[in-house]
């Protein structure tokens, strides 16, 4: 797969889960999860790897790329139904509030996008 059809399947990905493409926080998790799936190992220092390396790439700083990534995935959580949530993020989510961490949405994400590249599960509309 290529760079480019990755990229399409991950914005695809974050458009049916809800996340609303104008806030930055989308980008940001694009390359989180961009990055995760060529390098598993940022997940074991999310801040001290994984958020600066999105900070450099987006010209911004690692407070800002953790904040940015929150709203955008409270706002998913949110906005998303609840079974599409489920269907990739199971026991991620709290049973309360529906919500999750930063971390376990962006492994959770990245994970299932493997579990899709793996099965030749994909659906490209570009």
């Amino acid at each position: 797969m290529s760079d480019f059809e990755l990229e399409v399947l991950v914005e695809q990905t974050l458009a049916e889960l809800a996340v609303p493409a104008h806030l930055s926080g989308t980008e940001m998790i694009k390359t989180a999860v961009l990055l995760v799936l060529n390098d598993s190992s940022y997940l074991h220092s999310v801040t001290a790897r994984l958020y600066p390396d999105v900070a450099k790439k987006l010209n911004s700083t690692p407070a800002r790329v953790e904040r940015s990534i929150r709203t955008a995935v409270e706002s998913c959580c949110s906005r998303c139904s609840y079974n599409v949530l489920q269907r990739y993020f199971g026991a991620s989510l709290d049973p309360e509030s529906g919500k999750m961490t930063n971390s376990e949405f962006i492994a959770k994400l990245a994970w299932a996008l493997r579990k899709k590249m793996r099965d030749g599960d994909m659906e490209m509309k570009v």
